[in-house]
């Protein structure tokens, strides 16, 4: 059914109430008191009880002190009870009218009847000298919880008047309302306004005029019974569905669980269940009677008792008193467990806040850390204490969702598998991400694994030191050798065999031991090798160029021209390989080349000069040395 549908179907029942001016222009908070049921208002039967006013020579078993309050029909008048010299409250009409006396008639049976430490005690009833009945009651100094609803300030003693107050006062009405449910008694009252909270914390439920008896046959004839009431009775700003009808028969112990609700409902907003510009639109609220969606400083815990004790259907609400007692206990049990999830969500936004941020200083980051440990572990005492708090697994999951996904982005993959851990319930984009995650650091750490051998293999660093002292003798056993041979006439020396087996044997044989004693330590790595590879080739280079020079008996000098360049392609190999600053120097034997031509006499020298030159540049750069950063800050 639309709603347009279900405003008209109301709208043919309201105008099938009848009701009077009077009722409809009765503020929302007043209560629609029907005419009273009980069978007999006869006051000729009731004790005679005499009243007098205070004064020496009054006697009386009633000394009327003064009046408490009053309405358009009703008088309650403070007096003293003589034959006990107290204090008491004496109830009676304010006119002789018929439905007034019915009223309080039927009242004083329901009051009397219900004996209960949160209900008024009714001490007697009886009639003065006119007829007029009397309800004398126990004098209740106090205030209404309406006013203290309205002005804290109000409230008796020095409690802190907040929620968990407001709830503990609501449970002692559950008690008075779970007793009178025990003896079949509606109340069809409930409300903040007929609370009476006495001085030392005592809570009471008043005005019990209109309440109903549920079974006929368990009650005294006197009871107002729901079958033989007519009209609609109760405060419209309160109202249970039920209660718009014109129907008492649905007016069971569950109806006074919806009032009870209302009442939750008042406490959390400040304002009545139902509203509206007029009593048709009031009684719409009620009629409808639908979920009210409470603003985010409500407890969630509390909103969903008082949705549920206000439910359209009764079958839906609470069964009993009881099981809504029952349930703001759990409340008030929970309640450190949801000022904690409070207090950490207030964290959680402040998290949120810093990552928003376009540029997070380092001050931010120590803040988010702290806040991080403390908002989780807020939850985590939350759910200890409550485990099913459905606002802590919400904000347990939103706050290990935001430090997972922290992690990630810092790729702390482990530690953000390790956050899953803690979950509720794992969500399923969690998963995948983790999942992602984890495969994108699999593929990082081969990348790096490649990288790592990659460095391995070709870092220098490794036999740095034994090559550079190879490099030392070859140079200087090179040098020395070629200084021995430095007066000879470079354009008129050729060798025979002797002297070709010779120079190879001591220009090749000797270096090419030196590197083979050094080779364990140089071939470490695969860098290793390929500077091992360039000397080798280099080697055997020469020993081409020189077995040439042998066969055609060219004079020395010649094969040195072919011999330098050699000698100079093979330190810019070095170089690229190991170090560029070794390359740098691979124009010594070029420059070398040129004097030589030019000072054929000094040939030797100048070799000598050029190996000394690059051999010892080679051994100064290959030393090793400690470097500020290490590799991998390098790679």
């Amino acid at each position: 059914m639309s709603q347009d549908d279900d405003r008209q179907t109301f709208q043919a029942h309201f105008q099938t109430l009848e009701l009077d001016a009077p009722t409809l222009k009765l503020p929302p908070k007043k209560t629609i008191v029907p005419e009273a049921s009980v069978p007999n208002t006869d006051t000729k039967s009731l004790p005679r009880l005499r009243t007098a006013p205070e004064s020496p020579d009054a006697s009386g078993d009633l000394k009327v002190v003064g009046t408490i309050g009053e309405g358009g029909m009703g008088l309650i008048q403070l007096a003293n009870q003589v034959a006990l010299d107290r204090e008491v409250a004496i109830k009676t009409t304010r006119k002789a009218d018929q439905g007034a006396v019915k009223g309080l008639l039927q009242e004083a049976y329901v009051t009397g009847h219900l004996e209960h430490p949160n209900i008024i005690p009714v001490y007697n009833l009886g009639r003065d000298d006119a007829g007029t009945p009397l309800l004398v009651m126990k004098r209740i100094e106090g205030v209404s919880w309406l006013d203290v609803m309205l002005d804290p300030r109000k409230a008796p003693g020095d409690e802190r008047v907040d929620t968990a107050w407001h709830v503990r006062i609501l449970m002692s009405v559950c008690d008075a309302v779970r007793f009178a449910h025990s003896r079949n008694i509606v109340h069809r009252d409930i409300k903040p306004e007929n609370v009476m909270i006495g001085g030392f914390g005592e809570v009471y439920l008043l005005d019990w005029g209109i309440a109903l008896a549920t079974h006929e046959d368990d009650g005294p004839e006197r009871f107002p019974h729901r079958s033989r009431v007519t009209g609609i009775a109760g405060t419209p700003a309160y109202m249970a569905p039920e209660m718009t009808k014109d129907d008492a028969l649905e007016i069971d112990h569950r109806t006074d669980v919806y009032l009870l609700g209302a009442c939750l409902h008042e406490i959390l907003t400040g304002e009545v269940r139902h509203t509206g510009d007029s009593l048709f639109e009031i009684m719409y609220s009620a009629w409808n009677s639908e979920p009210y969606d409470y603003p985010p400083d409500v407890p969630s815990e509390l909103a969903d008792i008082a949705n549920k004790a206000m439910s359209v259907k009764r079958s839906e609400r609470y069964q009993s008193a009881e099981d809504f007692k029952q349930a703001l206990q759990g409340y008030l049990e929970h309640r450190q467990s949801v000022q904690l999830v409070r207090d950490s969500m207030a964290l959680l936004n402040s998290i949120e806040g810093i990552l928003a941020k376009e540029e997070i200083s380092d001050e931010d980051r120590a803040r988010m850390h702290d806040q991080f440990i403390e908002a989780r572990f807020g939850f985590r005492q939350a759910l200890k204490s409550w485990p099913t708090n459905p606002d802590g697994i919400e904000g347990q999951t939103r706050c290990l969702t935001m430090l997972f996904r922290f992690l990630i982005n810092r790729n702390e993959v482990a530690a953000a598998r390790a956050v899953l851990a803690e979950f509720h319930e794992v969500p399923e984009a969690v998963e995948k991400e983790l999942e992602l995650a984890e495969k994108q650091k699999a593929k990082r750490e081969r990348e790096v694994a490649k990288l790592e051998e990659f460095r391995e293999q070709y870092d220098f660093r490794f036999g740095a030191k034994t090559r550079s002292i190879t490099a030392l003798v070859l140079g200087a056993l090179w040098t020395a050798l070629t200084v021995y041979y430095w007066d000879m006439d470079a354009w008129k020396w050729t060798v025979d065999f002797s002297g070709y087996l010779s120079g190879i044997a001591i220009n090749l044989g000797i270096p090419g031991l030196v590197i083979a004693v050094a080779a364990p330590k140089i071939f470490k790595n695969r860098g290793g090798q390929q500077l091992m590879g360039i000397v080798v080739v280099t080697l055997m280079a020469i020993f081409t160029v020189r077995t040439i020079g042998y066969i055609y008996q060219t004079p020395r000098i010649i094969g040195a021209l072919a011999e330098w360049p050699i000698y100079s392609m093979a330190i810019v190999g070095l170089g690229a390989i190991s170090e560029r600053r070794i390359a740098m120097v691979s124009g010594t034997y070029l420059v070398a080349t040129v004097v030589a031509m030019n000072l054929p006499e000094y040939y030797n020298l100048v070799l000598a000069f050029a190996h000394a030159f690059v051999f010892a540049r080679m051994a100064w750069v290959w030393w090793p040395r400690t470097k500020k950063k290490t590799p991998d800050a390098t790679l």
